[in-house]
């Protein structure tokens, strides 16, 4: 005979990730309230579902203008390998993120990897060595201390 075994506690952790801090607020609310509303539509007068909920804000957005010294001497770094660097706003979170939201501009280079985040993920062998230079230029342009 079977029994049913309801658990004391069910603990949910989500992510939602947006570009556009009010479209992220409003998603975020969505998410947050369809579990209120489910759990007071089931509850009975004290009995259980409760819903507790903690938001916490991990990826800030980062928004580094193309001006600032940060890409400039990403794309100086570039130039000097004969490359050129182009900036683009995409979606997900990097350390850069968590560095950004305490002040400190950082940005993500792009690898050239393919199919990122899949079990068919992958990088051309020189991809990376491209990238190797790349950062290794940068490194010796900021030691330097000549970012124009």
């Amino acid at each position: 005979m079977a029994t049913n075994i309801v658990p004391e506690k069910v603990e949910i952790k989500g992510e939602a990730r947006s570009h556009d801090p009010e479209k992220l607020a409003q998603v975020t609310q969505k998410i947050v309230s369809t579990f209120e509303d489910t759990a007071r539509i089931l509850q009975k007068g004290d009995a259980f579902p409760r819903v507790a909920v903690t938001v916490t804000h991990d990826f800030p957005n980062t928004d580094i203008p193309e001006n600032h010294d940060v890409v400039v001497l990403a794309r100086n770094a570039a130039a000097n390998l004969g490359k050129t660097l182009e900036s683009k706003t995409i979606g997900g979170g990097a350390d850069a993120n968590v560095l950004f939201g305490k002040g400190i501009a950082a940005g993500v280079l792009g690898t050239g990897m393919t199919d990122v985040h899949t079990v068919n993920e992958s990088i051309a062998l020189k991809d990376m060595e491209d990238t190797a230079r790349l950062v290794l230029e940068i490194l010796q342009i900021h030691a330097t201390g000549d970012v124009k």
